[in-house]
């Protein structure tokens, strides 16, 4: 069965148009990547955290501090679609061992299948 050029054009058009979200790349709509997106904070002054590393869930993750918070993420590298257990630590601070559970996003941001990972922000306490 042959389909019209024109039809496909519009279906592929209809499909995009929910993509134009960076973090959703794919123009047949998949679903988003399930990248890892942690704000490591101070417990008591909150801000940035130097030298805060995050390990585990078998991603490599990168630390930034910037705009007065530091920002770990797993870049393009993929998280499984289940619960993760990870790793932050600090010098001067008590290492923290965190679960993030997979969060399915709300229909119609990005494309409908999000998933995000909760908690996004992890408090790190001063080593005695």
């Amino acid at each position: 069965m042959r389909i019209p050029l024109v039809a496909l054009l519009s279906i592929l058009g209809l499909c995009t148009v929910g993509c134009e979200d960076e973090a959703c790349q794919d123009v047949n709509c998949s679903p988003c990547p399930r990248s890892g997106d942690l704000t490591i904070m101070d417990s008591v002054s909150s801000g940035v955290v130097p030298g805060a590393a995050v390990s585990g869930g078998s991603v490599t993750w990168a630390c930034t501090d910037a705009g007065g918070a530091t920002r770990c993420t797993t870049g393009t590298e993929q998280l499984p679609d289940a619960v993760v257990s990870v790793t932050v630590t600090a010098p001067g601070y008590v290492s923290q061992d965190v679960q993030l559970t997979p969060v399915e996003g709300a229909p119609g941001k990005c494309c409908a299948g999000c998933i995000t990972y909760s908690p996004s922000v992890v408090a790190l306490v001063r080593a005695p």
